[in-house]
């Protein structure tokens, strides 16, 4: 199982507007979610998140974010997400970006397929942890 990471189209722009830095939020959807990366907001993804017992709609808060850069590139990082006690079938998790940028309200950043190949993760009564990759949520080069 490797996790493979998309970004929508206007991504770019809203870390240079301070995306990454929060608040930010994840929520897992289904396979019924096809990613597109022309989303610019979460209202054209919300029909697919997930319910189930452990999970709250929305989907969890990121914290512990940090925006580190270099002469050549950023880092922005975070915690690892946990939702304890999760019963749930998902695919992928949409980290957006909880609030107003650009005016856009709660754009998407990054969609993360969490199975690949394509496959549905089911969960029941599990503490699933979303591990933040230790070379962090997404990494860049400066234009």
């Amino acid at each position: 199982m490797s996790v493979s990471v998309e970004k929508y189209n206007h991504t770019a722009k809203l870390v240079a507007l301070g995306a990454m830095v929060g608040p930010l939020k994840v929520m897992l959807v289904s396979s019924a979610y096809t990613m597109d990366p022309t989303h610019e907001l979460l209202s054209s993804i919300s029909a697919h998140e997930i319910s189930g017992t452990g999970y709250t709609a929305g989907g969890a808060d990121i914290t512990g974010e940090v925006l580190s850069g270099s002469a050549t590139g950023f880092v922005a990082d975070a915690d690892d997400i946990v939702w304890p006690s999760l019963t749930a079938t998902f695919r992928r998790a949409i980290i957006y970006y909880s609030g107003t940028l650009d005016a856009k309200l709660n754009p998407p950043l990054l969609s993360y397929l969490l199975n690949n190949p394509p496959a549905d993760i089911a969960v029941v009564g599990t503490d699933y942890t979303l591990v933040v990759n230790t070379a962090g949520l997404v990494t860049g080069t400066y234009l």
